[in-house]
């Protein structure tokens, strides 16, 4: 195994964090160059409220959703399949991921909110807007890597043979 995939493997949570900053600085690079701050002020202009209100509910959903799993997980966990993940130091990391995606989620309910009240067609501010971009960009990586952690979960259980 190379050093870098060790390393990726060991901190992936916070390459994803750089991946989703990344993809939200090319998208917000591209949007300001190539079709320039008043082409996407007047293209947000009448749907900035559906937008965030959208973004604000999708991403409650999901918050919700990703309680209920750590529910689920906590009390599947205990099962005797599972006991080799117990005892590993991947259990922490498995908790981590899940905290860290419901964090995200948090952030990605309350920032399109405040953006409600912050960004209009009145008195546009461009930079909110790019704000709920990255923080629905890492909330999704965050996502993301809450299902493949749950699918690691339930092979664990599945491949177990007593």
């Amino acid at each position: 195994m190379t050093a870098f995939k060790r390393h990726y493997e060991t901190h992936f949570l916070g390459y994803d964090l750089v991946f989703a900053l990344v993809f939200s600085a090319i998208v917000v690079i591209t949007a300001e160059l190539v079709w320039g701050r008043s082409q996407v002020m007047q293209s947000l202009n009448g749907t900035r409220q559906g937008i965030y209100g959208a973004l604000a509910s999708i991403a409650g959903s999901l918050l919700g959703f990703s309680i209920t799993t750590v529910s689920i997980v906590m009390g599947f966990i205990q099962v005797p399949q599972l006991q080799i993940l117990r005892e590993s130091q991947h259990h922490q990391t498995l908790y981590a991921v899940f905290f860290s995606t419901i964090k995200y989620l948090a952030l990605a309910v309350a920032l399109p909110l405040i953006a409600l009240l912050m960004d209009r067609d009145s008195a546009p501010l461009i930079w909110v807007g790019y704000a709920v971009l990255a923080i629905t960009a890492i909330a999704t990586m965050r996502l993301y890597r809450s299902m493949w952690a749950l699918q690691k979960v339930i092979q664990l259980a599945i491949a177990y043979r007593p």
